[in-house]
């Protein structure tokens, strides 16, 4: 399963460039606690291999790329993909319900969530 979330703010939105750990965190905090906890400390293991079942796509929308900082104008979307149903779901309706929602220190308001439709696949997929 894949969603889009669409934010917005009343003036700009500032990330780092690596936004990695701020969007990963975001993704995190708007998760119901047991199932954030579920997801960073057991997730999925594979042998020695710890999975986190969750990944994010790069931002997009409207930006200026400043030093070291990525501005966005007022919009910025980016998707989030699990093969876990459940993971989404939490994620979703938490940041439906949340009053406020804050990337960083910027205090957003939520434009949208869309849920991708999965591809159709015809044949078996190889993955590498």
């Amino acid at each position: 399963m894949r969603i889009n979330i669409h934010l917005r703010s009343q003036s700009y939105i500032e990330i780092p460039v690596h936004y990695n750990e701020i969007l990963q965190g975001f993704v995190y905090h708007y998760m119901e606690p047991a199932v954030a906890e579920w997801v960073h400390e057991t997730g999925w293991m594979d042998g020695k291999r710890h999975l986190k079942l969750f990944a994010f796509s790069r931002p997009w929308g409207d930006f200026s790329r400043l030093q070291g900082v990525l501005r966005f104008h007022g919009k910025l979307s980016f998707a989030v993909a699990s093969p876990v149903d459940a993971i989404l779901q939490s994620f979703a309706q938490r940041l439906v319900r949340a009053e406020n929602l804050y990337l960083g220190h910027t205090q957003l308001q939520l434009n949208a969530i869309e849920v991708a439709i999965p591809p159709a696949y015809r044949r078996p997929v190889l993955l590498k």
